[in-house]
């Protein structure tokens, strides 16, 4: 996965940072990776990534193995849900 480390314009407009690119949608992309600009994730350097956008732009990089992404999405939304569900039976 690439993801944008610094900013930067395209002929399709701005490339801002955190986002996911492909390749191919890019003109000089090996230029881009040299400059710094675009960095690949990998397995082995997800958590430094993860945690140099969380830290400098408040942004989440998505998971490498989006089952386990979509599972803690569900068990996040499915742990709210239900706690909203029991403050309103409690007050009720």
């Amino acid at each position: 996965m690439f993801v944008v480390r610094q900013s930067f314009r395209t002929t399709d407009g701005l490339k801002s940072a955190g986002s996911l690119i492909e390749p191919a949608d890019i003109k000089g992309f090996k230029a881009r990776i040299r400059d710094n600009k675009i960095v690949e994730v990998t397995e082995s350097n997800y958590e430094r990534w993860h945690n140099f956008f969380l830290a400098r732009y408040k942004i989440h990089i998505p998971s490498l193995n989006p089952a386990s992404s979509l599972e803690t999405d569900l068990n996040t939304t499915l742990k709210t849900d239900l706690n909203v569900t029991l403050k309103a039976k409690v007050k009720a």
